[in-house]
């Protein structure tokens, strides 16, 4: 989702982090993942999406590991 050739900003890389971690929290919070879980390229590029996108971290959690229709 990010180009890797695009410098990222101080900032930007703080909000992603602290959003990953709360998505994380609520993934767990949710029931959706357990400790430990590893995250696979795949869904990291998903969620960066997510935080793109500007979806919250709950909503996230929701998208990436809720029941599909």
């Amino acid at each position: 989702m990010l180009d890797k050739f695009n410098q990222l900003t101080p900032e930007y890389v703080r909000d992603l982090d602290a959003w990953t971690r709360a998505w994380f929290e609520e993934a767990v919070a949710a029931g959706f993942i357990r400790v430990p879980y590893r995250l696979d390229a795949a869904t990291v590029e998903l969620i960066q999406g997510y935080f793109v996108s500007g979806l919250r971290p709950a909503e996230a959690a929701e998208a990436c590991f809720g029941r599909k229709h």
